[in-house]
């Protein structure tokens, strides 16, 4: 993300010194259409991911920082592999956890349905599709029309 701003004010620095406000709006439309397309590469492969998963039935365990970072937490699910509700494996979310209302999102005492990716050891639950599926619409909405911008 500071990369994305060191090159946004670089960005903006150069098209001043030109002296061209045209250069401006087209650099920050040139930026905005680059992150949509990252937006649509990510949410595309997470998708893929998605359609390749399976279905399971999972409990939420804890909230819990993931990924070897602090900065970033999220949901793990307990899933039983072999049908034995002794047997269980606990499984990372896929994406960070929302922050807001996490007493209503993330309930122990129901259990869920989640879609399991058995090779990266992670779980799509209900807000990782839904984040999946809004950021890829969403992406392809935005990137279109910046594309569509351009082209009339």
């Amino acid at each position: 993300m500071n990369l994305l701003i060191f090159l946004f004010v670089i960005a903006i620095i150069f098209c001043m010194v030109i002296g061209k406000p045209i250069y401006i709006y087209i650099g920050l439309a040139v930026i905005m259409l680059a992150i949509c397309v990252l937006m649509v590469i990510i949410f595309t492969a997470a998708l893929f991911l998605l359609l390749f998963s399976k279905r399971k039935k999972a409990r939420f365990v804890r909230i819990d920082p993931a990924y070897n970072s602090e900065r970033y937490k999220c949901a793990y699910y307990r899933i039983s592999e072999t049908g034995d509700p002794e047997e269980t494996v606990e499984y990372p979310c896929i994406f960070p956890e929302e922050g807001v209302f996490r007493k209503k999102l993330y309930r122990s005492d129901k259990e869920c349905t989640v879609f399991l990716v058995k090779r990266f050891k992670r779980v799509f639950d209900r807000y990782a599709v839904m984040t999946t599926t809004l950021g890829l619409f969403f992406g392809l909405g935005i990137g279109g029309l910046l594309l569509a911008m351009f082209l009339f």
